[in-house]
C-alpha cells in the first residue's frame, strides 16, 4: 500500500472519528441539559415539600390551639356540673331553710357556669353516652376531621414532593455518570485521531461502546423517570 493510500484511510478515519467527536459533544450538551432540568426539578419540588411543611405545621398547630381551648372548657363544664350536683345533694340533706335557699343559689351558678362553656364548644363533637349519660368531647374524631377539611382546601402532602425531589436528584446523578462515560469516549476519540498507529482501532473500538452505553443509560433514566 503506498503511502498516499494510507494517506487517504487516516483521513477518512479521522472524518468518521470527527463525526463521532461531533455526535458524543452534541449528546452530550444535550444530556447536561437533561441534568439541569432535573436539578431544577428537583429544587422546584423541595421548595413545594417545605410549603407544603409549613403549611402543615400551620395547620397541626391551629387545630391543636382549637382542641385544647374545646377541652379546656370541657373540662370546666364537667367540673362545675359536678360541683352543682354535690351542692344539690346537700340542699336534699339539709334541713335548714336558709343553708337550702345559699345552696341552691350556688347550685344554680355553677349551672350557669357550665352552661356557659357547654355553649363555647363545638357540639359536634359533644358526645354522650346512652347507657351512663356520661359526657365526653370526642378529641380524635374532632382532630381528624379538622384535619381533613384542611387537606380539602390546601396541599399539606409535603412527603410527595420530597419524594419527588430524590427521583430528580437520583436522575441527575444518573446522567451526571452518563457524561462521565462521554467524557471518556471522547477522550479516547480524540487520542485516535492524533496517531496513525492500528491501536487507533482500539481507542475507536472502546470509545464506541462508551458513547452507546452513555446515550441507552441516559434513554432509560428519562423513560424511568
Amino acid at each position: 500500500m503506498t503511502q498516499a493510500e494510507t494517506d487517504r484511510k487516516h483521513e477518512r478515519f479521522k472524518t468518521y472519528a470527527s463525526l463521532l467527536i461531533a455526535t458524543v459533544t452534541l449528546v452530550g450538551a444535550l444530556v447536561a441539559w437533561r441534568i439541569s432540568v432535573s436539578t431544577g426539578e428537583a429544587g422546584g419540588a423541595d421548595s413545594d415539600g417545605l410549603a407544603a411543611a409549613l403549611q402543615s405545621a400551620d395547620t397541626s398547630t391551629r387545630i391543636s390551639t382549637y382542641l385544647t381551648g374545646y377541652l379546656g372548657f370541657f373540662a370546666d363544664y364537667r367540673q362545675h356540673i359536678e360541683m352543682a350536683e354535690l351542692l344539690e345533694q346537700d340542699v336534699a340533706r339539709t334541713t335548714d331553710a336558709a343553708r337550702q335557699v345559699a345552696l341552691t343559689g350556688q347550685a344554680v351558678a355553677e349551672r350557669n357556669l357550665a352552661a356557659r362553656d357547654m355553649a363555647a364548644l363545638d357540639q359536634d363533637y359533644v358526645k354522650t353516652d346512652p347507657a351512663s349519660r356520661e359526657q365526653t368531647f370526642a378529641a380524635d374524631l374532632y382532630w381528624n376531621n379538622q384535619w381533613a377539611q384542611a387537606r380539602a382546601q390546601q396541599d399539606l402532602d409535603s412527603g410527595s414532593y420530597f419524594a419527588k425531589a430524590d427521583v430528580k436528584r437520583n436522575k441527575a446523578r444518573g446522567l451526571v455518570g452518563v457524561t462521565v462515560l462521554f467524557s471518556v469516549a471522547l477522550l479516547l476519540l480524540t487520542a485516535s485521531t492524533t496517531t496513525r498507529h492500528w491501536t487507533k482501532f482500539i481507542l475507536l473500538g472502546t470509545a464506541l461502546p462508551l458513547f452507546l452505553l452513555g446515550v441507552t443509560t441516559a434513554f432509560v433514566l428519562e423513560l424511568l423517570w
